[in-house]
């Protein structure tokens, strides 16, 4: 006769011996962070693989977008493979950005620590440094789109 084996919420099978009971165990998250974080990496990669596939066919595949009207690649024309690259691009960026928050703090704490030369701080002051730098970097970005679009000049 077998014995009947069963898994625990692991998905493993345990062992006979047992566990040492500890009295402030967590309770289980349904996906641990190992997981989420495994996923939203190969999501993100995926994503920067088309950024680059369609960029680089845009670049390759078409001719320059000023000769490129009526040119398809299945089915899409220049314009619509732009939108691709922008919608993947987008995607790309949010999902850094999820990464980014996954992992707050220890950015936090590699920002004040190893880049601003600071000792240990507490938690809400790395906090602080960090959306500080955050904040500065979207400024930044969005400085530089108002300045391109306000010098752009039409033929």
């Amino acid at each position: 006769m077998t014995e009947a084996r069963w898994e625990d919420e692991t998905g493993m099978i345990p062992t006979h011996e047992a566990e040492p009971a500890t009295p402030h165990k967590q309770p289980r998250r349904s996906w641990p962070m190992v997981v989420i974080n495994f996923w939203l990496d190969a999501t993100l990669f995926v994503a920067v693989l088309v950024v680059v596939w369609v960029s680089v066919m845009l670049r390759i595949v078409f001719p320059p977008p000023t000769q490129a009207g009526g040119w398809t690649v299945w089915g899409l024309d220049y314009d619509q493979w732009s939108l691709v690259q922008f919608v993947a691009l987008c995607l790309a960026a949010g999902l850094a950005v999820e990464h980014l928050a996954l992992h707050w703090n220890w950015v936090c704490s590699v920002l004040t620590t190893k880049i601003l030369r600071r000792p240990k701080l507490p938690q809400s002051l790395q906090t602080v440094y960090g959306v500080a730098t955050f904040v500065t970097l979207l400024v930044l970005a969005q400085v530089l789109i108002v300045a391109a679009l306000l010098s752009a000049r039409s033929p």
